[in-house]
């Protein structure tokens, strides 16, 4: 029909461009080009009426069939010159067009094969003919994609239920019995089971649909993945598996068609997507019919195994949020929170019941150096067999938890007094101390142990914990023991509390003052620099020493205020004198807070001191025990200038590696080693090592703690550079310090 309409308007165009007034040669141009635009046309037209769903027929006044798409022909599975003149009564069970829109017909294929339409009729005249358009409908086609969207329907709602137990359920049993009963129930399977997969064994966690095959897994719940096919597959490929030759029991015969999909431990998906982790279980669906499978399921049903699989990881995490929540991961015991819980309860219980407790708190010391030395793993095979060895201290009743990085909480009940306590913990705890072996090595570990009791000393939980603390820094100060909370910590406690308050007001009224001591260049018989030294002069206690309200200042963080108190009285000094370099030491806490180094260097270029007359004095074991932390500001001030001498160096862990690559310009070797030269023989060989290994990686050495003649002619002798000590100088306030400067003769003070 197309071609004649097409080929009608061809000829009348074709009929008006000869009318035309124009050469020949132009009209001939423009009707080939006429002819090839209704060409393609022609195709165009053909190709669309073809690739429609509907199938089409035209038929002339007599019925009899001009045309037809391919639609329509691949339903007949015949080619066009097969039905071309025939009548549409040969193939359509009417005798009159009439009849095609009254009711279902049927499109005869052979005698005993056909398909059912629902069709329509247009009249087309062309050429003064008439024809009928026959438009029609495979209406088996339309009910099995109304069947197969029933289906998927029926499938989503299976998968909606099963979400919905996802997130009500509160274990794995449950979710694994709901699905199966669910897909079953919904008519998806006829019979259904989930199965754990451990190492090689497949373990039936849960059936349904058979009562008598339920039973016989139940009997027979543990199967070896190597001997059954559906299972090696699954294992095999990390997808699902379909067979219809299996025959494995006596109840499979029941079946045609099986399939088994994957349930994995971790993955993530919205259907189509899904990361593929451990498969932790297998989901088996069984049809009596395989007609009943429809391939379409498989995303779905791949998705349902998905959720299963989520659920399972969604419950693992609760339960091990949970766990984090309230234990350590490597000692396995409570942590602090959980402590704090049940230590609540246990007082209330206590004092109803007029009993008594200790809380006791034990400290691991010098456990950073043990992580610095030995490595993280050492530490940690340490705090598990100490956590071990403390279980066993503790009853039914009691408590232990790990409370910090390095210290574990115990509560035990019903300890009479103190002694009872502390004989106890020394014959448990092996007079605090142990050898433990840790790769091979023998590392000592001493234990630092405070305690308070309930409710002598306290009858809250916070409190108990509080003056536990106390009792533990107090004995920390003698190495290793055991302490309780007593009325001289208390004091010690309410002293410190009154030392606060006093520095509070030492900022305010600007009581600290800088003392410099020189540090002496001893080959060029010279000053080198002075080390900047605090002292608080208190109106009521008179020169305080910084080993005194220095770690108090840290504690509370008043030491960034006072930091900046220093900086502008050393930038003041330098100011007065010509040339000589000032050394500050600078605190863990300093170092820690984010805007020090900054802070520094801007204080410096605001003042406008050259950077090069400042000297940063850092102690070993602060540099060594947060390395990582404090590379960056190290290069940062090296970089402006600004020397980095190590302090107290001999007394920590320094890493040679660390030593070679930091820019650091001196090493001061710690007082201990020099007070007792030229004497103590071991002191010396200290000595000379630690000024050999220095001038090795090119550092320059300072010797402090230097009293007399024979450490400086001692330390001449083994090429120290520097020297500082009583022998030349005592820490002097800033005018004598400058006045020392002024008149320094290096001869002239030894010949004294």
């Amino acid at each position: 029909m197309a071609n004649n309409f097409i080929h009608t308007f061809f000829s009348e165009v074709s009929n008006e461009i000869e009318k035309l007034n124009i050469d020949d040669i132009k009209k001939r141009d423009l009707l080939n080009k006429l002819q090839n635009y209704f060409n393609k046309l022609d195709y165009i037209l053909h190709s669309l009426i073809d690739s429609l769903e509907e199938g089409i027929i035209v038929v002339d006044e007599n019925l009899k069939i001009v045309n037809a798409n391919k639609t329509f022909l691949s339903w007949l599975e015949k080619e066009k010159e097969d039905i071309l003149k025939k009548p549409l009564t040969d193939f359509f069970n009417i005798s009159t067009i009439e009849e095609i829109e009254k009711t279902t017909l049927n499109i005869y294929i052979t005698h005993d094969k056909y398909i059912p339409i629902k069709a329509k009729i247009q009249k087309i005249e062309v050429n003064n003919r008439h024809f009928f358009r026959i438009i029609t409908q495979n209406l088996e086609a339309i009910h099995k994609i109304q069947r197969k969207l029933k289906s998927i329907l029926k499938l989503y709602r299976v998968l909606n239920l099963i979400n919905q137990e996802v997130l009500r359920a509160q274990s794995v049993e449950e979710i694994y019995s709901f699905t199966v009963e669910t897909l079953v129930k919904e008519g998806v399977f006829d019979f259904v089971y989930i199965a754990d997969i451990e190492n090689d064994k497949v373990i039936i966690r849960t059936a349904y649909g058979n009562e008598a095959y339920e039973k016989y897994l139940n009997k027979n719940a543990v199967f070896d993945v190597k001997k059954i096919k559906d299972f090696r597959n699954v294992l095999a490929t990390k997808e699902h598996f379909e067979n219809e030759s299996f025959n494995e029991n006596e109840y499979e015969k029941l079946y045609e068609y099986k399939i088994t999909f994957p349930i994995y431990k971790d993955e993530y998906s919205v259907a189509t997507l899904i990361k593929h982790s451990e498969i932790k279980a297998l989901l088996v669906g069984y049809f009596k019919n395989k007609k009943d499978f429809n391939p379409h399921f498989i995303t779905i049903l791949r998705q349902i195994a998905h959720d299963v699989g989520y659920a399972i990881l969604m419950l693992q995490n609760r339960e091990n949020i949970k766990y984090l929540a309230y234990y350590d991961i490597l000692t396995n015991l409570p942590n602090r929170r959980y402590f704090f819980e049940k230590l609540e309860s246990t007082l209330k219980i206590l004092h109803e019941k007029n009993q008594t407790g200790a809380l006791i708190l034990i400290d691991i010391n010098k456990f950073k150096n043990i992580n610095e030395s030995l490595g993280f793993y050492a530490g940690d095979l340490i705090l598990i067999k100490l956590s071990e060895i403390l279980k066993k201290l503790i009853k039914k009743d009691d408590l232990i938890a790990r409370v910090g990085s390095d210290e574990f909480g115990l509560f035990i009940n019903n300890i009479k007094n103190e002694d009872e306590l502390f004989m106890i913990l020394k014959e448990k705890l092996n007079n605090f101390e142990f050898v433990f072996d840790v790769d091979e090595k023998e590392v000592l570990i001493t234990l630092s142990i405070g305690a308070a009791f309930f409710p002598k000393d306290a009858d809250s939980k916070e409190m108990l914990f509080t003056k536990a603390e106390a009792a533990v820094k107090e004995i920390k100060k003698k190495g290793k023991g055991f302490l309780s909370y007593n009325k001289k910590i208390k004091q010690i406690s309410i002293d410190r509390i009154i030392l606060e308050s006093e520095l509070l007001q030492a900022i305010e009224n600007d009581e600290f003052e800088m003392y410099y001591q020189p540090i002496i260049d001893i080959k060029n018989k010279k000053i080198y620099s002075f080390e900047a030294l605090i002292r608080w002069n208190s109106p009521s206690r008179g020169l305080v020493s910084p080993a005194v309200f220095i770690p108090i200042l840290e504690d509370t963080g008043l030491i960034n205020e006072v930091g900046g108190i220093i900086l502008n009285k050393i930038c003041s000094f330098l100011k007065k004198t010509n040339k000589v370099k000032v050394a500050i030491n600078v605190s863990v806490k300093q170092l820690h807070q984010k805007k020090f180094v900054d802070d520094l260097i801007n204080e410096i270029k605001n003042e406008k001191i050259d950077a090069k007359r400042i000297i940063v004095e850092i102690t070993e074991s602060v540099l060594m025990e947060n390395i990582n932390s404090f590379i960056y500001d190290i290069y940062k001030l090296n970089s402006e200038g600004i020397e980095i001498e190590i302090d107290d160096f001999g007394t920590g862990y320094s890493s040679l590696a660390y030593l070679k690559k930091l820019p650091v310009f001196a090493l001061k070797i710690d007082r201990a080693f020099i007070k007792d030269l030229p004497f103590d023989r071991e002191d010396e060989k200290i000595t000379k090592a630690i000024i050999s290994l220095g001038h090795t990686l090119d550092k320059k050495i300072i010797a402090e703690g230097v009293e007399n003649y024979a450490q400086l002619n001692l330390l001449k002798n083994l090429d120290c550079d520097y020297v500082q000590g009583f022998l030349f100088a005592k820490p002097m306030p800033e005018k004598k310090a400058i006045d020392y400067l002024k008149n320094f003769n290096f001869d002239d003070i030894l010949a004294k």
